[in-house]
């Protein structure tokens, strides 16, 4: 696990924190979520600072994950400022990103195609683990965009991503039997349509907005962010585990908020499942 994905897991954990900590003493303080300023000062600012001085990490922490891995050569893309990798044999993904800007889309070829352009390309690493394309970037550099472009229709067995402070978006049609999802205070959204058998998505302080997406089984954990997801399907199609330590869950037309709220919902004939924690941030289930 990379050492700002870390920071996500401490984020949504604190997230929690806070609100068993409403729930011990809300009922004989006369605590509310409202009397919380979660956006400047307190504990949203010590979130934010944690993930700037953490979750970029030094070179030496770097070199050791590349311990085992292959990096890749790049060319120079012609009449770019930038570079080309080309990987074959990849199924699946393992890209990491800190600052930037990250974009997956399709393309009429046979292999991985990754193009970064912008300042301090040597901060961004291509390489292969076997089958796993593994893509990593360090530093605060925020006018560098990586592209990653993949077959069409290509499926992967599993597709890790995991942002700082950066923005992912997927351009075109995804798919991938497992999709794991880790923000920490950055943005990840899409254009086409998502497709996971299994997706697990995690939020510290940042957002996460899916449309058209297909999933069946889901696991999703919001610190203090949000998370939107706009799921083909009927809300009768998933079973549900809920909790909520201050924040919120919307379901379709159903509301799950306040402090403490923990509830499980059974749908008869229903072949999928959602498992949504929120700790003071807001989780956001609609239904196409």
């Amino acid at each position: 696990m990379r050492k700002f994905s870390k920071v996500v897991l401490v984020i949504a954990a604190a997230a929690g924190v806070v609100g068993i900590g409403l729930t011990i003493g809300g009922a004989s303080m006369g605590a509310t979520i409202a009397g919380l300023n979660l956006s400047k000062g307190g504990f949203g600012s010590a979130v934010r600072q944690t993930v700037k001085y953490v979750s970029f990490g030094d070179e030496d922490d770097w070199n050791q994950d590349w311990d085992e891995i292959d990096e890749s050569d790049s060319k120079e893309a012609a009449g770019t400022n930038g570079e080309i990798y080309l990987i074959d044999g990849v199924s699946k993904l393992d890209l990491s990103i800190r600052t930037g800007e990250l974009y997956l889309k399709e393309y009429d070829g046979n292999e991985i195609k990754v193009e970064v352009s912008g300042k301090h390309r040597e901060k961004v690493r291509v390489g292969q683990e076997g089958d796993t394309l593994v893509l990593e970037s360090i530093g605060r550099v925020q006018d560098r965009e990586i592209t990653v472009s993949y077959p069409k229709k290509m499926e992967f067995e599993d597709a890790s991503v995991d942002v700082a402070a950066g923005t992912v978006n997927l351009d075109d049609d995804f798919y991938a039997k497992k999709l794991e999802v880790s923000v920490a205070a950055g943005e990840f959204s899409n254009d086409g349509a998502v497709t996971a058998e299994k997706a697990d998505i995690t939020v510290g302080t940042g957002n996460v907005d899916l449309e058209n997406l297909n999933v069946q089984d889901l696991e999703a954990d919001c610190g203090i962010g949000n998370i939107d997801l706009d799921i083909n399907g009927k809300e009768s199609d998933y079973d549900y585990e809920i909790s909520c330590s201050a924040g919120a869950v919307d379901i379709g037309d159903s509301s799950y908020s306040g402090i403490g709220h923990e509830k499980k919902i059974s749908n008869p004939g229903a072949s999928g499942k959602m498992d949504l924690d929120c700790g003071v941030g807001n989780i956001t289930i609609d239904f196409e």
